[in-house]
């Protein structure tokens, strides 16, 4: 009785993994029938933002019943002998996923009453790092093997503007700017405009960011603010091929530092009112002293032993006009 239950045991477990090894075979046939025909295939650039869905479209334009579909990866770098990943696979009316790669589980999905019409597009739900830089392909098995799409994935996030900051210390004839951006990927360029020639750009600071998968970026530039120059710091994605920058004068970021350029405007204004206000009283004293009558002592009021000085005092009230 033992020795039957063995038996049957046996049995079941060699249908079970004989049934296994038919779904993967196919699926390794097709592999290795296709690898060489990918090559051929042309693909279309498809750049996906980080973390947001992304659709492969894929229309042949034509009904037809396969009996497998496969959309299928492979990095550009991959040896030409290693066989592409599934990330989504359709067999006879239903999704086979018995063979997907890992890192698409649950972020995959097809138009499964769509298939019949010839849409045979994949969306993915989630763009991820290690999706990008990836050959997808979508093979169809009916008669033969069709290669019918070839998207070129690449995924991107567009850099933060850059923060541009200046340090400003009094009474150095250079100051310190630094550049920042983030948020980036792939990994950003950045440059600097608006220098002398003398001024080198220097290289720039790249980190990476594990909890966000994106790059942080930056630079520090010293510049002469005895010259009004205004430099500008651009930040490039590759891959968007899009530049975002922001443009600052260092000498108006430290104005505040520098109170002598303004000292020398106010010291001059001050000498020209000093100038005018003497003009003026030099020609009042002038025009008072003309006045002869006014200080002839024709007044025979005052009894004093100077009376025309005297009135000419209670009337000019200036010491120095009634002397003469």
């Amino acid at each position: 009785m033992q020795t039957g239950l063995n038996l049957l045991s046996n049995v079941t477990i060699s249908v079970f993994s004989t049934m296994i090894v038919l779904q993967i075979l196919p699926v390794l046939w097709l592999v290795q029938l296709v690898k060489s025909q990918a090559s051929s295939v042309p693909g279309d650039k498809v750049i996906a933002t980080l973390g947001q869905p992304v659709l492969l479209n894929c229309h042949p334009g034509k009904l037809f019943k396969p009996n497998r579909i496969f959309w299928q990866g492979r990095k550009p770098s991959d040896p030409v002998d290693e066989y592409p990943w599934v990330l989504h696979a359709y067999n006879n009316g239903a999704e086979e996923l018995l063979t997907q790669n890992i890192s698409y589980r649950n972020r995959t999905s097809i138009y499964m009453d769509l298939i019949p019409q010839g849409n045979l597009s994949l969306l993915i739900s989630e763009a991820k790092v290690e999706d990008d830089n990836t050959q997808i392909f979508v093979h169809v098995q009916a008669d033969t093997v069709h290669n019918i799409c070839r998207k070129d994935l690449r995924v991107a996030a567009m850099p933060q503007k850059p923060e541009v900051n200046v340090s400003c210390m009094e009474g150095a004839g250079e100051q310190k700017i630094v550049c920042t951006s983030h948020g980036s990927f792939p990994e950003p360029t950045l440059n600097w405009t608006g220098l002398n020639q003398r001024e080198s750009s220097p290289l720039p600071t790249v980190t990476f960011n594990p909890n966000e998968s994106t790059y942080s970026i930056s630079s520090a530039l010293w510049v002469n603010l005895t010259k009004d120059q205004r430099v500008t710091c651009y930040v490039t994605n590759p891959t968007l091929q899009e530049t975002i920058n922001t443009s600052i004068t260092p000498r108006d970021s430290c104005s505040s530092m520098y109170p002598t350029n303004h000292l020398h405007i106010w010291m001059a204004v001050l000498a020209i009112v000093i100038v005018c206000a003497g003009a003026i009283l030099y020609y009042k004293r002038k025009v008072l002293c003309s006045r002869p009558k006014e200080c002839s002592g024709e007044d025979p009021g005052p009894t004093s032993d100077h009376p025309a000085k005297e009135a000419c005092l209670l009337e000019m009230k200036d010491p120095a006009c009634c002397d003469t």
